[in-house]
């Protein structure tokens, strides 16, 4: 855990980044950020540039929350955030391709 881990995440993750960053922009669905404003594992400014690479992202900041946002403190504000989010992209009308599973 702690240090160890974070060494860890710094070597393999650059790959998967890169990898990351030649696929996404062009991602047409919508994308929901969430950042914990305390996160010392995942700056902020990073999220702030992937934001920026995806045509229909939303990054939303937590405030008072750190890395895992959905197990930390803040879990019941990062959960409505979700839902709002996912509500609001459904909102819209579902297209349907024209065969049916069944």
């Amino acid at each position: 855990g702690g240090a160890a881990m974070a060494g860890s995440l710094r070597r393999v993750l650059p790959p998967a980044w890169a990898e990351l960053a030649t696929t996404l922009p062009g991602l047409p669905e919508p994308v929901l950020l969430v950042h914990g404003d305390l996160d010392q594992v995942s700056p902020l400014d990073l999220a702030q540039a992937w934001a920026g690479r995806l045509p229909r992202a939303r990054l939303i900041t937590i405030a008072g929350a750190r890395h895992d946002v959905l197990n930390d403190t803040a879990h019941q504000v990062v959960a409505a955030v979700i839902a709002e989010f996912i509500a609001t992209v459904t909102s819209s009308p579902v297209h349907w391709s024209d065969q049916e599973s069944g």
